[in-house]
């Protein structure tokens, strides 16, 4: 669906999404995501409006206008940088980001990991590929993973983490759980 208002196209949006958009200073590319109106300045950003009381934008390159709707306040994001709206406070302080594959592995179903815990990487294959995981033994938390995961099957990506570092796992309940070996 699309409103258009004095000549702006705004897009209306509640979800996620990846864009990548060449600056028109005769139609400006503008986003409606909740109270925040952002604004395309010749870029490619994620917005996330799934969090039902904020919104994230991060910027991978250019820069983006963003304006809350309810207080007028106004911030430009640049590359490697997001911020983060919240409804009943408004927005908060920009930060400082390191680009990752990681971020938008969502979509491209691509993920990296170089030298990370399995604490910080268990809960981004749980939110790509829409599963649980719980640990037995809590030093496997504490494992580091370097690899990447380019469009595979979680049974694929769980055998591999199996072979790495000498531990089990099975699907329980709807979960898959880790354990070390012969334990």
């Amino acid at each position: 669906m699309q409103i258009i208002l004095k000549t702006i196209a705004y897009r209306p949006f509640k979800r996620r999404g990846v864009f990548d958009v060449a600056k028109d200073k005769d139609h400006p590319f503008t986003i409606a995501a909740k109270q925040l109106l952002i604004e395309v300045i010749g870029t490619s950003f994620n917005v996330n409006a799934t969090i039902p009381d904020s919104t994230t934008v991060v910027v991978y390159s250019g820069m983006v206008k963003i304006t809350d709707k309810q207080t007028n306040d106004t911030f430009l994001i640049h590359k490697n940088e997001s911020i983060t709206v919240y409804l009943a406070q408004g927005i908060s302080a920009k930060k400082t980001v390191t680009a990752s594959t990681n971020t938008i592995s969502w979509k491209t179903n691509i993920y990296e990991f170089e030298k990370k815990k399995l604490k910080d990487v268990f809960p981004i294959l749980e939110k790509g590929y829409n599963t649980a995981f719980t640990v037995q033994n809590p030093e496997i938390l504490e494992y580091e993973l370097s690899a990447v995961f380019d469009n595979q099957d979680i049974e694929v990506v769980l055998e591999i983490l199996k072979q790495t570092f000498n531990i089990e796992y099975a699907m329980h309940n709807g979960v898959y759980v880790f354990e070390m070996k012969n334990q």
